[in-house]
């Protein structure tokens, strides 16, 4: 190539999306979920740092190599943190926060509330928002507090880093992802939250051995086969100028050659 010319190069990924293993394996046991949303979370910082929101943090836009390790992809909709808001809801309705859908600048805040949601979604097995509808799912992340449902196998502790990840109101929420972060691993033996190639099946013996020797009621272990309910969700655009919805679905293919293609599907108009 002459040096005039730009070349992109992408590392090549052989593994799955999150949510192909959430379909696939259903909820996480606590400490792989915890170590897959710190990686997930190192990925934010450092866009942070750079000043760039993600904006479309979720469980398919997060890809799983052979080893384990989550990569943040499709930063297709990404903004800088100088960017003004032109009243549009950009996002995908599910994981949006409540300040994103009310059409907010974008804020490092917006992606630890989306981080909060993936969290949850790895912990129970499904998604806490799961209208079809996207103005619901959009009216519900202005207007509800989220938090785990009550039948979610996590202490205490773990609990309370989600509830204020997804604080609905963003002064109550992590003031960054860096302190999201090390929250999240506060809450887990140091051994647990970095474990060796190979040890994760070891770690979440011990995490279980370990709660059945603190809790004298530790419900019975049993073969039930959490399936989440797959679903297609689209990113969703509301522009206050015109009063119009407008759901965009874009689509990440991978190549024989390890290349990502975005494919932007028709653009749908909904009237209020």
């Amino acid at each position: 190539a002459s040096l005039d010319e730009l070349m992109a190069g992408l590392e090549l990924v052989r593994g799955r999306t999150l949510s192909a293993q959430l379909r696939h394996d259903g909820a996480m046991p606590p400490p792989q979920a915890v170590r897959m949303m710190l990686g997930v979370l190192e990925a934010l910082i450092a866009a942070h740092a750079q000043g760039i929101v993600h904006r479309d943090l979720k469980p398919s836009n997060i890809l799983i190599d052979a080893s384990g390790r989550p990569r943040v992809m499709d930063f297709g909709i990404a903004a800088r943190v100088s960017d003004s808001s032109d009243g549009r809801i950009v996002g995908t309705p599910g994981y949006l926060s409540p300040e994103a859908a009310a059409g907010a600048p974008p804020a490092p805040s917006m992606d630890v509330f989306s981080a909060g949601m993936v969290l949850a979604e790895m912990l129970c097995g499904h998604a806490l928002v799961r209208e079809r509808d996207p103005m619901v799912a959009v009216r519900r992340a202005r207007e509800e507090d989220f938090a785990l449902p009550a039948d979610t196998r996590c202490d205490d502790a773990l609990r309370a880093v989600v509830r204020c990840a997804l604080a609905r109101n963003p002064a109550q929420r992590y003031a960054s992802a860096q302190a999201f972060r090390d929250a999240l691993a506060a809450v887990v033996p140091t051994e647990l939250s970095a474990p060796a190639a190979g040890d994760a099946s070891k770690a979440t013996l011990d995490f279980l051995l370990r709660r059945m020797r603190l809790k004298s009621d530790f419900p019975a272990l049993s073969s039930a086969v959490v399936t989440s309910e797959a679903s297609c969700r689209s990113r969703l655009e509301y522009s206050r100028a015109s009063g119009a919805w407008a759901i965009r679905s874009m689509t990440a293919t991978s190549t024989a050659a390890g290349v990502e293609r975005l494919a932007l599907r028709p653009r749908f108009e909904i009237s209020n």
